[in-house]
């Protein structure tokens, strides 16, 4: 039988309830990347991507415990908006050079409804504008600010974040 003594039960306290680290947010293992210098909002952009890289493979082949999250936030509110594809979570691509989520930004920046599956929501309680960067209350959005979330199993990864200039 284990007698407890002080001793033993400052031991327990100390060394039994450390935490793991496992679930803990990781920066710097994902980079959010656009590939243009600013974004024309009145023009078609074709070549404009953004992309989320990460710096080591983060995702291994066929994972099914991975969620992707991108937000973005313009300068006019203080909601950020959440990007979901037919309703559901995004899914990070898990063998292509270490990109885990690539899209042209005019797939996710428009400015009319579309039905390519993309669609922004937040937690605001008014109802959530089309994209980051239509106009809020008639002002013109001068940038959006863009990070991403990457969960894999139960560890979550967090970009940096990124300002894309609006004209």
């Amino acid at each position: 039988m284990i007698r407890f003594f002080p001793a033993n039960l400052l031991f327990l306290l100390l060394f039994c309830t450390v935490p793991t680290g496992a679930g803990a947010q990781v920066t710097g293992k994902l980079k959010l990347k656009y590939s243009e210098p600013q974004y024309v909002a009145a023009e078609k952009n074709p070549v404009a991507n953004l992309v989320c890289v990460a710096k080591d493979r983060l995702i291994k082949k066929n994972e099914r415990n991975a969620t992707f999250t991108l937000y973005a936030q313009n300068n006019l509110s203080r909601i950020p908006m959440r990007l979901v594809k037919n309703g559901k979570p995004l899914k990070p691509v898990s063998v292509i050079k270490n990109i885990v989520f690539g899209v042209p930004i005019d797939e996710i920046f428009y400015k009319t409804p579309t039905d390519n599956g993309y669609a922004w929501k937040w937690k605001g309680r008014a109802r959530a504008p089309l994209s980051p960067v239509m106009p809020v209350a008639g002002q013109k959005v001068d940038s959006v600010k863009c990070w991403a979330v990457l969960q894999v199993n139960k560890q979550t990864y967090l970009s940096d974040t990124i300002t894309i200039q609006v004209q």
